[in-house]
């Protein structure tokens, strides 16, 4: 679903918000990094959630979820507009289960393009905390 805001959830430390000196937070380049696809012959991918017409709540419960599995801690969701991901060249290719789950693909083969493409991505994100940092995703 085209047209909405994505979030990218954060697992463990190496993908964590941080926070600038004046209080916002942020997140390191490296949390927007698309990821080889192996069941998609290494493909580059960028996994997201799409949150238009869930709660908070019901988002939050997403990122958890998809925790369980790589049996990590959630500590951070990126939120950012479809139409910035669309307007740096990347595709939407919707790939349900989970819910609301698709990854932008079609990145650039340069490295320095792709990393291009990852600071617009992180100087656009709002970064929001989970509310329950100690909650553990359920199996």
């Amino acid at each position: 679903m085209l047209g909405s805001t994505r979030a990218r959830f954060g697992f463990d430390r190496q993908k964590g918000p941080k926070t600038r000196d004046d209080g916002v937070l942020y997140v390191k380049t490296k949390f927007f990094e698309a990821r080889p696809n192996p069941e998609a012959n290494g493909r580059l991918e960028l996994s997201t959630f799409w949150l238009d017409g869930a709660t908070d709540a019901e988002i939050w419960d997403l990122g958890y979820e998809h925790s369980v599995p790589r049996e990590r801690t959630l500590k951070c969701r990126a939120d950012v507009d479809s139409d910035v991901f669309t307007g740096l060249g990347l595709v939407y290719l919707d790939q349900v289960p989970p819910p609301r789950h698709g990854s932008f693909v079609d990145w650039p083969e340069s490295a320095s393009l792709r990393d291009a493409i990852t600071a617009k991505l992180c100087s656009v994100a709002t970064v929001r905390l989970p509310p329950d940092p100690a909650r553990k995703g359920s199996a």
